[in-house]
């Protein structure tokens, strides 16, 4: 039996062919990292609500008043005055001092007729 030698490797081509398919996958991983950041960062902004103008509270306060306005003007058309019956409304107030001395008065005058 003979011993043949096994034939040498080229360890440096080895290297070489390893290194290539490494850095191009590298370079893939890298181009495929920056179009999902951008993806991303697109779905960020779109995501992103503009800021709403601030409202404007005078101007909410008198539309508002407005509208009551008019409801209420309506509100009161709508609604038909009540007659008071005459017996229901309040006696006017009696002034006690003018009823006094007006009686006073009368009183004495009397007395000077009968005198």
């Amino acid at each position: 039996m003979e011993w043949e030698p096994e034939p040498k490797q080229d360890i440096k081509k080895e290297r070489k062919d390893y290194e290539r398919e490494y850095v191009s996958k590298f370079t893939k991983l890298q181009k495929t990292k920056l179009k999902i950041a951008a993806l991303e960062q697109k779905l960020r902004l779109s995501q992103i609500e503009l800021e709403e103008p601030k409202t404007d509270r005078k101007k909410e306060r008198k539309d508002y008043e407005n509208e009551f306005l008019t409801r209420y003007k309506k509100q009161q058309k709508a609604k038909p005055k009540k007659n008071v019956s005459k017996l229901l409304t309040p006696e006017p107030k009696i002034d006690r001092k003018k009823e006094r001395k007006k009686y006073e008065k009368e009183y004495l005058s009397r007395l000077k007729n009968n005198l």
